[in-house]
């Protein structure tokens, strides 16, 4: 664990992202089930969480905040913390996704959530609330499309 800035935090919750959505399109390449297919082409879409929560931010603010140092330990690598399960592309059902993916944004959200129990500016700390309200949101669709058990 290491002191960090907003800016690297950033970068490491979008790589993670990016892990997620190349993963998304190594299953979709490689199940024969439609509905999974169709599953990660969704899930690949959601998954510029901060492009949605930051996008009209003016540029000179965004880059000043990303230089704000975080007080609390907050990891190097989020690999660990923010990696899905293990598993066969092909095999993948719909369920197993959505639960994997559910994990993840519920991970990154406690994360968000843990930098926000630390003193902050007002503004670092409505930077973070808007991407714990986009992980909100999407975690509530990812529940509804679980409990419709289309997929």
């Amino acid at each position: 664990m290491a002191s960090a800035t907003l800016g690297k935090l950033l970068d490491r919750c979008q790589d993670s992202e990016i892990r997620l959505e190349t993963n998304c399109a190594e299953i979709r390449d490689r199940t024969a089930d439609n509905g999974v297919r169709m599953l990660t082409y969704y899930l690949a879409r959601r998954r510029h969480h901060q492009k949605m929560a930051l996008g009209r931010l003016d540029p000179v603010m965004l880059r000043r905040l990303r230089k704000v140092k975080l007080r609390s330990a907050v990891s190097r690598d989020l690999t660990d913390e923010l990696r899905l399960p293990e598993f066969t592309p092909a095999s993948v059902d719909g369920t197993t996704l959505i639960e994997a993916t559910l994990g993840h944004d519920m991970k990154l959200m406690a994360l968000y959530r843990s930098i926000l129990e630390q003193p902050l500016k007002d503004d670092v700390r409505a930077v973070l609330e808007k991407l714990i309200l986009v992980e909100e949101r999407d975690i509530g669709m990812l529940k509804k499309l679980r409990a419709m058990r289309y997929f």
